[in-house]
């Protein structure tokens, strides 16, 4: 980790990006809860139906995609399991692991988890340009990546 003393001194001004940026990843979180709690979701879930939509997972490649460690994972899909959305299933690949798989259900709802996900994208990027989206999804895609890289280092 980072030690006071190992840093150069910073001015209040030169961190307002990182300020910022943990503003609107607070206020996003904030929002995206209450958008997914229709679907009857907490934080966090729609994403895990997301990764899940195409194929079976393992719980670590889960993990990753997820950004969540497998201890936290566990617990989320334990609930998931009790809702009937997703299930535990054998891997393929591995007889010895367990893999993550959507139920019907969870289908449904992961398909209500993406309409609920276009309309706020609407809602919350409506008044910008084309132009200024594509450049604030680039922005935030190479943020996203240098910040997993990273933190992949320190953990």
């Amino acid at each position: 980790m980072y030690r006071a003393s190992e840093t150069a001194p910073v001015s209040p001004a030169s961190v307002h990006t990182v300020v910022e940026m943990l503003r609107v990843a607070k206020l996003t979180r904030q929002y995206m809860q209450l958008a997914v709690w229709e679907a009857g979701l907490h934080a966090g879930q729609d994403e895990l139906l997301d990764v899940l939509a195409d194929t079976p997972l393992s719980f670590s490649a889960v993990a990753d995609q997820v950004g969540i460690r497998s201890a936290t994972l566990s617990k989320m899909i334990d609930r998931m399991v009790e809702k009937g959305l997703v299930e535990r299933v054998k891997s393929l690949d591995d007889r010895r692991k367990m893999d993550v798989v959507l139920t019907p259900e969870g289908a449904e709802v992961q398909r209500l988890v993406r309409a609920i996900w276009e309309r706020t994208e609407r809602e919350v990027f409506g008044e910008l340009s084309s132009s200024e989206i594509q450049q604030t999804l680039e922005s935030l895609t190479t943020l996203h990546s240098q910040l997993k890289v990273r933190l992949r280092r320190l953990r």
